[in-house]
């Protein structure tokens, strides 16, 4: 663990997290493994339970209640990421979380200084924001739901980043003309974690069919699968061959008592 990370971990775990802490892991392409955690504490207000910080691999999310507390050890190191835990994607469901969680490691792997990054079905843009931190161009975040969308500009105020670049659109990825609302030629990363039969009219098939049109990008990472036959990504697999994305990169659960379907996401590259 890098000495940043370390610092912080060590703040926040000498606080009191009256609900404790959720210690999880998975595996890199590599093999490598990547220790997930989750802190609760109660919500001041409410008194109900709220994330507090989660850690994915060196990288470490903080509630931006703790960001006066945090940010002058840290001097603003993007290894420490500031969000509204509770309203954030990592908060929404376990499940969730973990999905979550694997592909923001998923990007960790993927060289995105200088690129355009697309983000479909971005909920609350959190991968939008690693993207901007890690020197993406541009980062073109799209969801549903507008409301949960400007949390995106929270989390990049709150990160104290730049605007410039950053573009987000409440749309639907699987109607006709979608496409025509997008820069179709600057794209170069698409980020989907989407799953197969997770959401009506499979938006993980219309983003993969968008690639049709989309001939600069290079890599697509893909989430939300399993090894759940229902929720395998196996077709969606094929299909991204069909444009080219001949090269994957694995990030897994291991198959466990409790994992009996582990989750999977993967990074597939066009060579």
């Amino acid at each position: 663990m890098s000495h940043l990370v370390s610092i912080v971990s060590g703040i926040l775990g000498s606080l009191s997290f009256p609900f404790g802490v959720i210690e999880e892991r998975f595996y890199g392409p590599s093999g490598e493994e990547v220790p997930l955690l989750f802190a609760f504490g109660v919500d001041s207000v409410s008194y109900h339970r709220a994330l507090n910080f989660v850690r994915v691999g060196d990288r470490i999310f903080v509630d931006c209640f703790f960001k006066p507390l945090v940010f002058p050890l840290t001097n603003g190191s993007g290894e420490v990421i500031y969000i509204t835990a509770s309203n954030s994607i990592f908060a929404k469901s376990p499940v969730h979380a973990q999905y979550s969680a694997m592909m923001v490691y998923a990007l960790e792997k993927v060289p995105l200084r200088g690129q355009h990054f697309l983000d479909l079905g971005a909920g609350d843009g959190l991968c939008s924001l690693l993207a901007k931190i890690r020197g993406a161009s541009s980062v073109t975040s799209i969801d549903l739901n507008s409301q949960v969308l400007e949390n995106l500009y929270k989390y990049i105020e709150l990160n104290e980043l730049s605007y410039d670049g950053v573009h987000t659109s409440c749309d639907d990825i699987t109607s006709c003309d979608f496409k025509d609302r997008l820069p179709l030629n600057k794209i170069t990363v698409v980020c989907a974690n989407l799953g197969a039969n997770q959401y009506e009219n499979d938006p993980n098939i219309a983003s993969i069919l968008l690639l049709e049109h989309l001939p600069n990008v290079k890599y697509f990472l893909g989430g939300g699968y399993s090894e759940d036959p229902k929720h395998s990504p196996e077709n969606d697999i094929s299909l991204l061959r069909r444009f080219g994305f001949d090269k994957l990169h694995w990030i897994k659960q291991r198959k466990c008592e409790e994992y009996p379907n582990p989750k999977v996401t993967f990074i597939a590259e066009r060579v």
